[in-house]
This record gives C-alpha cells, sequence and structure tokens, in this order.
C-alpha cells in the first residue's frame, strides 16, 4: 500500500539499508565475525545508537532463520533480489519466485 501511495503522490521512496547490514547478502552466518569498530559488532542492541540500524533492528539469530527460509526460494546469494524487492513493483506483488525459474 506504501509504494501505490507513493506512486500516487509522484514522490520516490529511498530504500535505505535494503541489505539490511549485511544480513540479505546471504553471506553471514552465526559464525561470522566483525571487527570491534563495526556496529554489527558494538550496536547489535542498540548499545551506540538506534537498535534499527543494525540488522534493521532484528536479532541476529532470528534474522539468520530467516534468511534461512528466504533460501528456500531464492539463489544462494540474493543480495541483488534484496534491493529488487525494494525497488520493483512486480516483486512486491510476489513474481519474485517465478522471475527466478
Amino acid at each position: 500500500m506504501f509504494f501505490e501511495e507513493a506512486k500516487k503522490a509522484e514522490v520516490g521512496i529511498l530504500a535505505r539499508v535494503p541489505l539490511a547490514s549485511g544480513m540479505l547478502t546471504g553471506i553471514l552466518t552465526r559464525e561470522s565475525e566483525f571487527a570491534d569498530d563495526d556496529h554489527r559488532n558494538f550496536n547489535r542492541h542498540g548499545e551506540r545508537f538506534d537498535v534499527g540500524e543494525t540488522f534493521s533492528g532484528v536479532d541476529y539469530d532470528v534474522a539468520l532463520d530467516a534468511v534461512d527460509e528466504i533460501r528456500r526460494v531464492l539463489p544462494p546469494r540474493h543480495d541483488d533480489v534484496a534491493v529488487r524487492v525494494a525497488l520493483d513493483p512486480d516483486v512486491r506483488r510476489g513474481e519474485l519466485r517465478d522471475s527466478w525459474r
């Protein structure tokens, strides 16, 4: 609904952090390590700034579980898909799965 309203109003939408701090690239694992100065290491619970800035505010393990579910229908490296979902209205209508076959 939000995208349709933006279109009617002739305004654009900036997809800010569509990859959720790298989570939606499909390359992070439970064994991934981040540098001490990487916000994915020190701000998982909003310790330094808004928690929504790190993994879009989703708990790391919960997000990894969601990515595992995404892998069932998308290619192994699906970072381009995350951006496409943010920009392509056909994808938001559920046509993504068919486009990858």
